[in-house]
């Protein structure tokens, strides 16, 4: 599915650091028909976890330049602009990605932009969408597809069907090096309490 939607086009790859991105971008690195120089990678730092999310952007920038493709590394401050807008962190953070792909897909003619969203991520939104009564359209979760994420460009989400563990055997058979954002693991976010609660 990868090869097929991606082969010829300017592609983005978000990449956190986390496992799931870094499968992600190996995925793309590793497919003879997407060409590095069409991958452009987008790192977001939004300012929430200090030091260590400075730390997981330049492990993305360091991993990058060992690949040999090219990183675009935004920073922003998601809790000043909580502030501004009234808006939680989730929201914000969620926006503001928005965002840099948008402008990315303009300025640099990409066509597609990959997440490493999965089998869980969907289930959890399928579900967080159930608890803000979102209705029968919210219960279809997420599209592998969305022509309306960007103004120019589509998302894409080519790991939507493949699950937790498929992407910890992937990891572990290619031995990809990542990091661990800690926020995972605090449950004031609506996601990380569906997921462990």
């Amino acid at each position: 599915l990868l090869e097929r939607c991606a082969r010829g086009k300017k592609i983005a790859v978000a990449v956190s650091g986390g496992k799931d991105s870094v499968c992600l971008l190996d995925l793309v690195l590793a497919d003879p028909n997407i060409r590095k120089e069409d991958v452009v990678v987008v790192n977001v730092d939004h300012g929430i976890r200090g030091e260590t999310s400075a730390r997981d952007s330049l492990f993305v920038a360091e991993y990058c330049k060992n690949r040999g493709v090219e990183c675009l590394c935004h920073k922003t401050s998601v809790p000043r602009l909580c502030r501004m807008t009234g808006r939680g962190e989730e929201e914000e953070a969620r926006e503001y990605r928005r965002k840099v792909f948008a402008e990315v897909c303009e300025r640099r003619g990409v066509e597609l932009v990959l997440t490493a969203h999965h089998k869980s991520d969907n289930a959890e939104t399928v579900f967080l969408n159930i608890m803000r009564g979102s209705g029968a359209s919210g219960i279809g979760g997420m599209a592998l597809f969305s022509d309306t994420a960007f103004s120019a460009g589509k998302l894409f989400r080519p790991m939507l069907n493949n699950t937790r563990d498929e992407i910890d055997a992937y990891a572990r058979a290619n031995a990809l090096p990542f990091v661990e954002d800690e926020s995972n693991d605090d449950t004031k976010y609506s996601r990380n309490f569906v997921r462990k609660e």
